[in-house]
């Protein structure tokens, strides 16, 4: 609060009106404690919370008031930015001829969250820094305004042992029974048969130059045409990925990978659930899996996970995916588009048995 006054030989006693001069201020700031916790929840995900250091959670509240000079009113000269006990004594102005006052509430929220569905194991986690920024309520020249508050994932991380353990492994896992009954048939067709490279024939059948002739390249190479083994070097990339997955020590549970910050914009307050689950959210910063490549067995695993054609986990390439997790929309974690297994070849020879006979073998 500021107050001046004075007199004048001319007015009397009077206030200096100019706000510089005399105004009337009052700031209400509530903070959590540092070590405040909590739980809440986000789409169908429970996020444990806790306070940051960098940024204070709490509210702001301010009150600003300003007096005005009532040469406005009849019979009032103009003396300047003075509110005179001579104009006061006058009965045709109100308060707000005489006041104009400003008020504004500003919550604000800074938090650490990670994520998991009611605490359990399952989805791989989530850290992130939980922002938001809200003009909750402005009064200003007798109007009164309410807004919406600005909402930001920032810093959002995939634990990397927790995506392993709880989620990876156990896909790997019904993958490896759904593909088992085909495991006999990818290896009878990928094994070596040897023959061909004992008749110094291998230059002709092996068509990955690999110093062996598998039965795949038997077939292809007798029947002339190239044949769809999509489906068999699935198989074989699945293996190597499930290889990598268990050679993955407790190293990973260090490592986070970023998926970058997101903004949700102004969310409205009075939406329901659903047209929240319709927010769009930007990416204003990109991740880096610089922290992952840095760990082998990690990178093994990322690097075989890639070869293995219709096999995707969108939560590690796509970051909106995992912001879809925490706005409770539909994400795709994992995706799985088996190749097609279409094996069909013939090959006609034809040679005397006798000069009467001939055999013909298809």
């Amino acid at each position: 609060m500021k107050l001046t006054f004075g007199f004048s030989k001319d007015y009397g006693f009077y206030i200096n009106t100019n706000p510089s001069k005399t105004h009337f201020e009052a700031d209400l700031n509530a903070k959590l404690s540092q070590d405040f916790a909590a739980k809440g929840t986000l789409g169908f995900l429970q996020m444990d919370l806790t306070n940051r250091s960098d940024t204070s959670t709490g509210v702001d509240a301010n009150f600003n008031a300003v007096l005005h000079d009532l040469d406005n009113t009849p019979n009032s000269g103009n003396d300047g930015d003075r509110l005179t006990l001579t104009e006061l004594r006058q009965s045709n102005y109100s308060l707000r001829d005489l006041f104009s006052s400003d008020f504004s509430i500003m919550p604000k929220l800074g938090m650490k969250g990670k994520t998991s569905v009611l605490g359990k194991d399952g989805l791989p986690s989530l850290n992130l820094d939980l922002d938001l920024k809200w003009d909750a309520f402005k009064y200003s020249n007798g109007q009164a305004t309410k807004g919406n508050p600005n909402l930001a994932f920032n810093n959002v991380k995939l634990d990397m042992g927790g995506f392993i353990s709880n989620f990876a492994k156990p896909v790997f896992t019904q993958i490896n029974t759904v593909i088992s009954p085909f495991r006999p048939i990818a290896n009878f067709l990928n094994k070596d048969t040897k023959i061909f490279s004992k008749l110094h024939l291998d230059g002709l059948f092996d068509k990955n130059k690999d110093k062996k002739v598998t039965v795949l390249e038997m077939a292809e190479t007798l029947s002339g045409r190239t044949i769809d083994s999509r489906f068999i070097d699935a198989i074989t990339a699945l293996d190597q990925a499930g290889q990598a997955l268990n050679k993955i020590g407790n190293t990973a549970g260090n490592i986070m990978i970023d998926l970058g910050s997101h903004s949700a914009g102004q969310v409205n307050t009075d939406a329901s659930q659903a047209a929240l689950q319709q927010q769009s959210v930007t990416l204003t910063q990109s991740g880096s899996t610089a922290q992952a490549s840095q760990n082998s067995e990690v990178n093994t695993f990322l690097t075989a996970l890639n070869k293995v054609e219709g096999l995707g986990f969108p939560i590690l390439s796509d970051p909106t995916q995992s912001i879809n997790l925490l706005l409770g929309k539909e994400a795709n974690l994992f995706r799985y588009d088996m190749p097609d297994l279409n094996i069909n070849f013939d090959k006609t020879l034809s040679f005397p048995v006798f000069s009467a006979f001939g055999v013909i073998l298809t």
